[in-house]
């Protein structure tokens, strides 16, 4: 096996077993003397050796990044016949409420309720931080190790051609192997059979849905008809010593937009051009770095998107930005009518990522003209109609003109403005 799990347990027997299932790949433990269960438990792990790493293989070449919901769903099929095999009753909730994949549950009860021992939890999740666009995607079996705590010990772990590198094998797809192993184990001996355990496996643990309340409520209300959790994420090691976290630091996501002034970039870094939206973000994302570290705070910038107009996907997965390298312009409107339906248009696209109002006027002319001048890529037309058509049930029309020096800007923003 690849992993460890390194967890304190009591005198209870069967917390006994689950501590020895997890720590067979211990040669030291296999010095002490095992009693009948224990050593049918070593022979089933020393006999399936290949079977947890094919399996490892399938869940890692299926992508279960947060986002792609469907992909964690196919991960959640695999494993659903898996715990089945073993007598386990599954099911699958759904969480669309917090625009996740959802949650696998599967139980394992105690066929004399209330004499089988410790209820016992066993948690962890099926989702990766590889999304479907990250060229990290598949599975492969590595020669001598890169790891530079185990590299250079003589009995290494990870032995030339014995370790696997693959989105997911580490957090956590390798975790839920080695889950599945031990039960596999567990049941080859015959502890299984009195045994009472749950299984929760979150979708969503890199990337929460929110509520929390919502996205974690079946696991918290499993755990609180258990006596005992076990957590099968991977420790960290550092000098041969594995770490648990007893705590966790707080967390939070966070964007930064920057907006500057418009024109020809002749007229950067001047009194009154500035110097731009982006070398403005790239400022304070230094300021970051050079003035805001400090001890056990870390924050990240995964995604950075500039041009003349910008816009993340829905999935906040990546986005399309365009520009010139020779002008910055957002967008004007021109609009004839006052009405409400008029202002929601306006409202609409000052909370957009992708458009910047910086002129409103009731002259098309006035409108053209910035559009002439290079003061702008886009001149919106909302006509005097407008109100008025959608309260008859009617379509009115909205004219878009754009700067068509450059066909692409015109396309991303129609495209933006019908999303």
């Amino acid at each position: 096996m690849f992993y460890k799990t390194v967890c304190y347990h009591s005198s209870v027997k069967f917390d006994r077993l689950f501590m020895f299932v997890l720590l067979v790949a211990n040669p030291a433990l296999q010095a002490q003397n095992l009693n009948p269960t224990e050593t049918k438990i070593l022979q089933a792990i020393e006999a399936e050796k290949q079977q947890p790493v094919d399996l490892l293989r399938q869940l890692v070449e299926i992508n279960s990044g947060t986002k792609n919901l469907e992909g964690v769903r196919a991960v959640g099929k695999v494993l659903k016949s898996q715990f089945e095999s073993l007598g386990f009753k599954v099911g699958w909730v759904p969480m669309d409420e917090v625009q996740r994949a959802g949650t696998l549950m599967a139980e394992h009860p105690c066929p004399d309720p209330g004499k089988c021992g410790k209820r016992v939890l066993l948690i962890g999740h099926m989702d990766t931080v590889f999304e479907k666009d990250s060229p990290f995607q598949h599975f492969t079996m590595q020669g001598t190790s890169r790891d530079p705590d185990t590299s250079g010990e003589a009995d290494s772990e990870k032995k030339t051609g014995n370790w696997a590198s693959g989105p997911g094998t580490d957090d956590m797809k390798g975790g839920l192997v080695v889950m599945l192993t031990a039960l596999k184990a567990l049941r080859a001996s015959g502890a299984l059979d009195r045994a009472d355990i749950k299984v929760v496996l979150s979708g969503d643990e890199e990337a929460a849905g929110h509520p929390i309340e919502m996205a974690r409520r079946d696991m918290i209300q499993a755990a609180k008809k258990s006596d005992a959790g076990l957590e099968f994420e991977n420790t960290a090691r550092r000098n041969g010593i594995y770490y648990g976290s007893t705590s966790r630091r707080g967390s939070m996501t966070w964007r930064l937009t920057a907006s500057g002034e418009t024109g020809h970039s002749a007229g950067v870094f001047g009194a009154n051009m500035g110097f731009g939206a982006i070398y403005e973000l790239t400022r304070i994302l230094d300021a970051f770095r050079t003035q805001l570290r400090e001890d056990y705070l870390t924050y990240n910038v995964g995604l950075v998107l500039g041009g003349t107009t910008a816009q993340i996907n829905p999935q906040e997965t990546g986005g399309q930005a365009t520009g010139k390298p020779n002008i910055v312009a957002p967008t004007a409107i021109a609009i004839g009518d006052p009405g409400p339906f008029a202002r929601s248009v306006v409202a609409a696209l000052e909370n957009s990522s992708y458009f910047r109002v910086i002129a409103e006027t009731e002259s098309p002319k006035a409108a053209r003209r910035l559009l002439q001048q290079g003061k702008v890529l886009f001149v919106v037309e909302i006509p005097g109609n407008f109100t008025r058509d959608i309260v008859r049930g009617t379509k009115p029309d909205l004219l878009i003109e754009a700067d068509a020096t450059d066909p692409a800007v015109g396309s991303y923003a129609m495209a933006a403005f019908l999303n």
